[in-house]
């Protein structure tokens, strides 16, 4: 998904990306789902996060997202982390 932030004519545009993988997690050989976020620019900004899920816990990719999209905009400010979750939670029409 797409997003802009920051005052025109300086505005960046920014994507937001997620990769779902089934693979054990670093120090582990069980095999557990993941999440991974990658937040992008144009301009080379770049910030990842990631989830796991516990082998017994039940997979769900809303919540594994919420997960990584959080622990990927913690390095940002708080204009850049609202105007990212609003443009993830209206992806699909929810209310923001």
């Amino acid at each position: 998904m797409e997003f802009s932030y920051g005052a025109a004519p300086h505005c960046v545009p920014y994507w937001i990306n997620f990769r779902y993988d089934r693979k054990p997690p670093p120090n582990s050989s069980v095999e557990v789902r993941s999440v991974r976020c990658v937040i992008a620019a144009d301009s080379g900004g770049l910030s990842f996060g990631r989830s796991w899920c516990h082998q017994n816990d039940q997979f769900s990719k809303e919540t594994g997202r919420k997960l990584a999209l959080a622990r990927a905009l913690k390095e940002f400010d708080r204009g850049f982390r609202t105007v990212a979750w609003k443009a993830y939670l209206g992806r699909k029409g929810e209310q923001v």
